[in-house]
């Protein structure tokens, strides 16, 4: 019988940055709440880990508006800083950003979660993003 090595260790991103597209947002409702959340799913297109996928969520509790409004900025380019306002989230799908993805452990399991979205030009070099001895995170300059 044939023997197939298996590496699923290279499935999941490593901590640093890459380029990603948004290709679905949903808003749901928490189970046995009422309170609402947008998921976000998004695709790596560079410059590692192409195709791979990867999901976040955020509150739309009044508390957790102002992290919502910066991942929104990140996400868009556009500022969402004024009260009233609305978003289709069919207008959030395609649009590119570049996501710092770090590796966290929830029950067991290490997800990759991304931590911050931003727009950067295309020219702009990639940090190299570690962990120092208090898990904050750095740009080591590497």
């Amino acid at each position: 019988m044939p023997i197939v090595d298996l590496d699923f260790g290279s499935l999941t991103p490593r901590d640093g940055e890459y380029d990603v597209v948004c290709t679905k947002v949903d808003v749901l409702t928490k189970k046995n709440s009422t309170d609402k959340y947008m998921k976000f799913w998004f695709d790596i297109t560079g410059p590692e880990f192409e195709g791979n996928g990867l999901e976040d969520i955020k509150s739309l509790l009044p508390q957790s508006r102002k992290f919502l409004a910066a991942y929104l900025e990140g996400l868009t380019g556009r500022p969402y800083d004024q009260d009233g306002m609305a978003i289709d989230t069919d207008e959030l799908v395609g649009c590119d950003a570049r996501a710092v993805v770090i590796t966290e452990e929830y029950e067991g399991v290490k997800q990759s979660r991304i931590k911050r979205l931003y727009q950067a030009p295309s020219d702009k070099p990639y940090p190299q993003i570690e962990k120092d001895q208090y898990g904050s995170f750095f740009d080591s300059g590497k």
